[in-house]
C-alpha cells in the first residue's frame, strides 16, 4: 500500500505553486458569510492538522471561538448557531461520510466541506442538501502514499488564502517562501540535528498557538507510520507535570520544540530549564502568523522523512497489517443516525432544542399540540395568492449574482400555469426584477408582481423602467444616515439611501445582528415614530413607516388570501412582518409564535430547497390552492 515518501516530497513545491494560484473566490465568500459564527473544524488523520489550522485562522480573523475536533467526538453535539467545516482528502473514508450524515441532520448555521477530490461519495451526498458548500480542490499531484502530504499542504494554503481574501489581507506566496534560501537553511539545520539524536522512541512535542497545526501533523504522522510515540503539550501545559515523563524515560525521549515567530523566547526560557542531557530538536520558523504556521507544517512533512530513514521505515509505505485495514473500514455510524420525522424536525427548529431535551423538560407534547393545531389551520385554508421573499427563499445566497436555480424556476412556472398569482417581496431594487425576467418565460410575467424596497413600491414584473424611489430623498433619511455614519463602528460601511429606507451593507468584521443593535441604539436617542431596523443576510435596513413587507399583502386589490413564505421570520429578520401573517411558512429562521411561521421540511433542507418542498406540497383547484398535509409531511421533493 502507498508509494515512496520521496515521491510525495518531490511534489510539494509544485503543489504550493498551484495552491498559491487556484481560484478561492467562492470559498472566500462562503467564509465571509459565516465569519460571525463560532466554528467547529472537523478532520481525522492528516486532515486533523488542516482543521487545526483553519480553526486558528477563524479565531485570528473573526475574533470568534473555533476548535478542531475529530468526526466521532462531534457527532452528538448540538450545532445550532455553529459554522462547521469538514476536511477530507478523498471524501470517501467511512468516518467523514458517517459524520457528514450526522452533522447535516443537526442543521448547523453553515456546513462547508473542503476536499482534495471534486468527485467523491461525499460530494454526491452534499449535493442532496443545498445549504452545504462542497469545494473539491484537485492539485497537480495525483494520489499520495500512506500518509497525507500534498493534500495537507494544498488545503492549508487554500484555507489561508480564502480567509485572507475574505478579510482584505494580501496573501504572500507560500511557494516562493518554500523555495527561499532561508527555508532551505532552516531545513538543512533541522535535518542535521535530527540525525545526531538517533532513534529515540518517544517524542515530547512543544508548541505555541501557531505551531499547533504542525505539532498536530507531526503526532499524526509519527503515530500512523510507527516512528515514535508522541506527547503534545503547549509550553505552559508542559510545565504542569508533563515534564516528569523525561525524568522517568530520559534514555528514550527527545523533545521537539516547534517555534513560530515570537514563540522562540518562551521556548528558550523553557528549554534552558531542562537537564543538559535531554536531547532537543528546535524547529524554529522566522515567519510569523499563519504563514509561519504553514512553513512549520511543511518542515514537519520533511522532518518525517529523516526520522523514517533513521528507523528504517518509509512513511509512504510503512506496511499495514490486515487488522489495520479492517479497523479503517469499520462502519461506526450505521446505528448513530436515528432519523426524525418531519414533525419532530419542525419542533426542534421552532423550539431551538433537541427532542430529547424537550422530552426531559416535559414540553414536547405541548409543542406537538401547537404544531398539530398549526397544521390543521393551514390545511383548512384556501389560498388564492402566493407571496414569496426573494433572497434566501427562491434564490440562495450563493446564487445571488447568478440567478434562480432551475428546480425553483420550474416550480414557479408550474404554480403560475395552474393560475396562481405570485407576489415577490424583496428588500432590494430592480436587480430582482431583472433576475425574475431572466428566469421566467415572458408569457407568465403578467401573473407576477414585484414589491421592491421592502414593499414600498409594487410593480408588475413586466415593468422595466426606473423605480420611483430610486432618486427621491426624504429629509428624515438624510438625518438618520448622518447619525449612523457618525458612529465609529459603522462609518466604514456602505449606506444606500432610498425614498423610504436606508440599506447598510454587512461586513465580515461586523455581523448583521451587531449592526442592527448598534443602529437601534443610535435611533433610540430622539427616535422617529414607526422607524424599524431589520436584518437580512446581506444588509441591515432602516425602514420608514410606509415600508413593510406586509403592505403588498394587506393592500391586495383582489382580496387574495396569501400563503407567505420567507427565510428570515425571526425578529429582527426582514421577513418578520410578512411571516406574522396567519398560516405563513418559513424556509429557515422562525419567530417564536406557535400559530404561524413554522419551518416544515425534511431534515437538512432550508432556504430554496425548503421552498421547493412547500411548492411541491400545494394542491391546486379552480378556486385557488390548498396545502396537502400528507405531502408537506413527507420527503417527496
Amino acid at each position: 500500500m502507498g508509494r515512496p515518501y520521496q515521491t510525495d516530497l518531490d511534489g510539494l513545491v509544485a503543489t504550493a505553486e498551484w495552491a498559491d494560484n487556484v481560484d478561492v473566490t467562492s470559498l472566500s465568500e462562503s467564509i465571509g458569510q459565516t465569519a460571525h459564527h463560532p466554528l467547529i473544524a472537523v478532520g481525522s488523520g492528516g486532515s486533523k492538522s488542516v482543521a487545526c489550522l483553519s480553526a486558528l485562522l477563524h479565531r485570528r480573523y473573526t475574533g470568534n471561538s473555533a476548535l478542531d475536533i475529530t468526526p466521532l467526538l462531534v457527532a452528538d453535539w448540538d450545532l445550532q448557531g455553529q459554522a462547521v467545516q469538514m476536511f477530507t482528502a478523498s471524501g470517501a473514508n467511512p468516518d467523514i461520510l458517517g459524520c457528514f450524515a450526522r452533522i447535516v441532520s443537526k442543521e448547523p448555521e453553515a456546513l462547508t466541506v473542503i476536499s482534495s477530490a471534486s468527485i467523491s461519495p461525499l460530494a454526491t451526498r452534499a449535493e442532496e442538501y443545498w445549504y452545504t458548500d462542497y469545494f473539491g480542490f484537485e492539485g497537480p499531484i495525483k494520489g499520495e502514499g500512506f500518509v497525507a502530504t500534498n493534500s495537507i499542504l494544498a488545503q492549508s494554503i487554500v484555507m489561508m488564502r480564502a480567509y485572507e481574501r475574505a478579510f482584505g489581507v494580501l496573501s504572500e506566496s507560500v511557494s516562493e517562501r518554500l523555495k527561499s534560501p532561508g527555508v532551505a537553511r532552516q531545513l538543512s539545520g533541522l535535518e542535521g540535528a535530527v540525525r545526531k539524536i538517533g532513534r529515540r522512541r518517544h517524542a515530547i512535542v512543544l508548541f505555541g498557538e501557531y505551531g499547533q497545526p504542525a505539532a498536530t501533523d507531526l503526532e499524526s504522522k509519527f503515530s500512523e507510520v510507527g516512528i515514535a510515540s508522541v506527547q503534545l503539550a503547549d509550553y505552559r501545559n508542559f510545565a504542569h507535570g508533563r515534564h516528569n515523563w523525561i525524568d522517568k524515560h530520559l534514555e528514550e525521549t527527545v523533545v521537539i520544540s516547534i517555534e513560530v515567530g515570537g514563540d522562540s523566547r518562551l521556548a528558550s526560557r523553557t528549554l534552558r530549564l531542562l537537564p543538559d542531557e535531554v536531547p532537543v530538536v528546535r524547529l524554529a520558523v522566522e515567519e510569523v502568523g499563519p504563514l509561519g504556521a504553514l512553513i512549520a507544517m511543511y518542515a514537519v512533512i520533511r522532518l518525517i522523512a529523516v526520522y523514517g530513514q533513521l528507523r528504517g521505515i518509509d512513511p509512504g509505505r510503512p506496511g499495514v497489517p490486515p487488522y489495520g485495514s479492517r479497523l479503517y473500514r469499520l462502519n461506526a455510524w450505521s446505528s448513530r443516525n436515528p432519523g426524525h420525522s418531519i414533525p419532530e424536525v419542525a419542533i426542534t427548529r421552532k423550539a431551538g432544542a433537541s427532542i430529547s431535551a424537550l422530552r426531559r423538560n416535559g414540553s414536547f407534547e405541548a409543542w406537538m399540540s401547537h404544531l398539530s393545531a398549526f397544521l390543521d389551520a393551514i390545511e383548512s385554508m384556501e389560498y388564492s395568492g402566493l407571496a414569496l421573499d426573494y433572497d434566501g427563499t427562491i434564490c440562495d445566497q450563493r446564487d445571488r449574482f447568478v440567478g434562480i436555480a432551475a428546480p425553483i424556476r420550474e416550480a414557479l412556472v408550474s404554480v403560475i400555469e395552474r393560475g396562481t398569482p405570485i407576489t415577490v417581496i424583496t428588500g432590494r431594487g430592480r436587480s430582482v426584477g431583472d433576475a425574475l425576467r431572466r428566469a421566467l418565460p415572458k408569457l407568465f410575467w403578467d401573473h407576477v408582481r414585484v414589491a421592491y424596497y421592502n414593499g414600498s413600491e409594487l410593480r408588475p414584473l413586466a415593468f422595466d423602467g426606473v423605480l420611483d424611489d430610486s432618486f427621491m430623498r426624504v429629509s428624515i433619511l438624510d438625518e438618520l444616515r448622518a447619525r449612523i455614519e457618525a458612529h465609529p463602528s459603522l462609518k466604514s460601511l456602505s449606506v444606500e439611501m432610498r425614498r423610504s429606507q436606508l440599506s447598510i451593507s454587512t461586513s465580515p468584521y461586523l455581523s448583521p445582528d451587531a449592526i442592527q443593535r448598534t443602529v437601534s441604539d443610535i435611533l433610540s436617542i430622539d427616535p422617529v415614530v414607526g422607524v424599524r431596523v431589520f436584518t437580512s443576510a446581506h444588509s441591515v435596513d432602516v425602514l420608514l413607516p410606509v415600508s413593510s413587507k406586509r403592505t403588498p399583502i394587506v393592500q391586495s386589490d383582489c382580496g387574495a388570501q396569501f400563503l407567505c413564505i420567507g427565510d428570515s421570520g425571526e425578529w429582527p429578520g426582514n421577513d418578520f412582518e410578512m411571516l406574522s401573517q396567519p398560516g405563513s411558512l418559513s424556509c429557515h429562521r422562525m419567530s417564536r409564535l406557535t400559530d404561524r411561521c413554522w419551518h416544515i421540511s425534511p431534515t437538512g433542507w432550508r432556504n430554496s430547497q425548503a421552498t421547493l418542498h412547500y411548492l411541491a406540497s400545494l394542491r391546486h383547484s379552480s378556486s385557488g390552492f390548498r396545502i396537502d398535509r400528507e405531502r408537506l409531511l413527507s420527503s417527496h421533493s
